[in-house]
């Protein structure tokens, strides 16, 4: 069962005020896992995810689909830089042109800042969640993980987190944080259950989609990072239960 657990948190000496060096004790979160979880959908939502994937598959597989990639380019840059924009990333459509340039030709360009390839780092996770990971026969966690490192591939420590991490508070203890999500021993086994989910068709794709996203999110599996994967996780899901998600191609 999902739950609240208490946990303590030893003082720490390093803070630069009193008031954050202070232990004590917080509740982090532990979600239900998905596999095998009953879910009842309201006949009403159900019915409204149904038509609402057949009106956009139908779009996806019209004749006219074809010219439809322009506009794909267009909305995959679009969500990357609204994606990256919520994580406090200020770049313009200028600097991004030039770091793909930089990528496309392999020539050495110069204006754009450290922000703008993170940008297009999102870009290059964007589509391989609608490529590779979209035709891949299963989702593994080391495929989630690979997506965070094609995002940030400077960050450290890799791979799944073995710390506590929160969000919101300050940034030396998790007692006053908004939400804290599952104790590092539990990010593995959560994620494994996710990965597992995802590779399985057991809701619709709008539901399971959702689904991940928010489990995605609750287990929060990584020190930074999470929030752009968990949107690029939405585009894996939906490209492979074939809906509209567009083959993203320069």
């Amino acid at each position: 069962m999902a739950h609240y657990g208490a946990r303590h948190w030893e003082p720490s000496c390093g803070a630069p005020v009193r008031r954050d060096r202070q232990g004590g004790t917080y509740r982090s979160y532990v979600p239900d896992p998905l596999v095998n979880r009953p879910l009842m959908v309201d006949a009403e939502l159900d019915a409204r995810c149904a038509q609402v994937e057949a009106v956009v598959r139908g779009l996806a597989h019209s004749p006219g689909a074809r010219g439809l990639e322009g506009l794909a380019r267009f909305l995959l840059r679009s969500e990357a830089l609204a994606s990256s924009r919520i994580e406090g990333l200020q770049v313009s459509a200028q600097q991004l042109a030039l770091v793909e340039l930089a990528d496309t030709e392999g020539i050495p360009v110069r204006g754009f800042t450290a922000n703008a390839r993170l940008v297009a780092n999102n870009i290059r996770a964007l589509k391989q969640a609608a490529g590779e990971l979209a035709e891949a026969p299963s989702i593994t966690v080391a495929d989630i993980t690979n997506l965070h490192r094609a995002l940030l591939p400077d960050h450290h420590p890799p791979g799944l987190r073995t710390v506590q991490n929160w969000i919101g508070g300050n940034d030396w203890h998790p007692l006053d944080a908004d939400f804290v999500p599952p104790p590092p021993e539990r990010v593995e086994p959560l994620m494994d259950d996710l990965a597992l989910y995802m590779s399985g068709a057991g809701h619709s794709p709008l539901v399971q989609a959702g689904l991940v996203h928010a489990q995605f999110e609750t287990i929060h599996p990584y020190t930074d990072g999470n929030g752009r994967v968990g949107r690029a996780l939405i585009h894996t899901v939906l490209a492979r239960r074939d809906s509209p998600v567009p083959r993203y191609s320069r």
